[in-house]
């Protein structure tokens, strides 16, 4: 399809710019023509070598005309990235360290934190035996490790070599909330100002035909977002998620901030026989994976909620979780029971208050501790294969 010549910046961060989601470079043996059945050497865009990658993403078919529809796709970032280099001179991750986070004062957000002195016991682990998917994916020089420091990012990693605007950035949660502070400060932080209000604004505003995009940002909208960003945020409120568990959100109307950094994907794969369920990771069934009723809490605890509100919302937790097992096949697996067993865990810790005492005299209560202590064996079995 053509159309590439006419693309603009403005398609390429809208996710616009009619690119597949995941041409998956760094694969040899992806076939585009069938994506469930690996062929050997069958992908005529792979490489592993990041100075072919831009002549890689021009030969990569558009799937739709740009400006007509709005789908997510790593390529738009990766091709980003590139353009900054290509504007800069710098690579992309020298660019943002030197001009971005050095003189913010941030000294742990980077790209390669293993070649640059971060120990790697102080970076959470993201996936238990790499991008194998427990053996059932294979290609070129796949890593079979447990991954911890190095990005986890297929196209980053192996294409990339660890350097792309659309993975492979690491971080702590204090430096994170300086930059979600910087949202809130209009565009600066300190004495340093990043951008102007302006641009600020160009950035966040709601797509026309899509308010739950702006540029880069994923926006909460009409509650478009609120599965991850929770119902407390206001419209205004702008974020993102991350594959292997990571969410950021930023509220400006009520200069808040609520970062997520979990590694749900280090977690057993609960059927790795079968390609079809390669990506079914025990953490994607815990609440955690869910984001928004996290970020609810997060919300609730800023805003000072009374007590009597909090155990109104673990009582409703923990109800609506062993609702879910109990109405949802797919819910009913030992990584939900386990959640289930978590979440009661804290409901019990308050069990002295009025309105929790209440709750599990009652008979949904006594159903729920039944369920939990018939099956609290399966937090043990989730844990032992962690």
């Amino acid at each position: 399809m053509k159309g590439k010549t006419d693309l603009t910046i403005r398609d390429i961060l809208m996710h616009q710019a009619g690119f597949p989601t995941d041409p998956q470079y760094h694969n040899n043996n992806y076939d585009p023509n069938n994506p469930n059945k690996p062929k050997k050497d069958a992908n005529p865009v792979y490489t592993q070598d990041r100075n072919n990658i831009l002549e890689k993403i021009i030969a990569t078919p558009l799937q739709y005309k740009p400006g007509t529809k709005t789908i997510y796709s790593d390529v738009d970032y990766m091709l980003l990235g590139l353009i900054i280099e290509k504007i800069t001179g710098e690579r992309e991750d020298q660019y943002v360290e030197n001009h971005i986070y050095k003189p913010l004062g941030l000294t742990h957000l980077m790209y390669k934190p293993l070649e640059k002195g971060i120990a790697k016991n102080n970076i959470a682990a993201t996936e238990l035996n790499s991008n194998s998917r427990d053996g059932q994916i294979s290609f070129n020089n796949i890593r079979r490790y447990t991954l911890q420091g190095q990005v986890h990012d297929e196209k980053a990693y192996y294409t990339m070599h660890g350097v792309s605007g659309h993975a492979g950035l690491f971080g702590n949660a204090s430096d994170l909330a300086v930059l979600a502070q910087m949202v809130i400060n209009r565009g600066g932080y300190g004495n340093h100002q990043v951008f102007d209000e302006d641009t600020l604004d160009e950035f966040i505003k709601p797509k026309l035909n899509n308010p739950s995009y702006g540029l880069g940002w994923r926006r909460q909208a009409s509650n478009a977002y609120g599965w991850a960003f929770s119902g407390l945020s206001d419209a205004s409120t702008v974020g993102h998620t991350g594959w292997t568990g990571t969410l950021t959100v930023v509220d400006p109307h009520d200069n808040t901030a609520v970062i997520l950094l979990t590694n749900e994907r280090n977690t057993p794969i609960l059927k790795p026989e079968t390609t079809a369920t390669a990506n079914d990771f025990a953490g994607g069934h815990y609440l955690l994976s869910k984001y928004g009723d996290i970020a609810s809490l997060a919300f609730a605890a800023v805003n000072d909620d009374k007590q009597s509100a909090n155990d109104a919302k673990l009582i409703s937790l923990v109800t609506q979780r062993y609702n879910e097992i109990q109405k949802n096949k797919d819910d009913q697996t030992n990584a939900d029971k386990a959640d289930l067993c978590g979440i009661y865990d804290a409901v019990v810790s308050r069990k002295h208050n009025k309105a929790i005492k209440k709750f599990l005299s009652s008979s949904t209560g006594k159903k729920i501790t039944a369920y939990v202590k018939a099956n609290r064996s399966a937090v043990n079995n989730v844990r032992n294969r962690n």
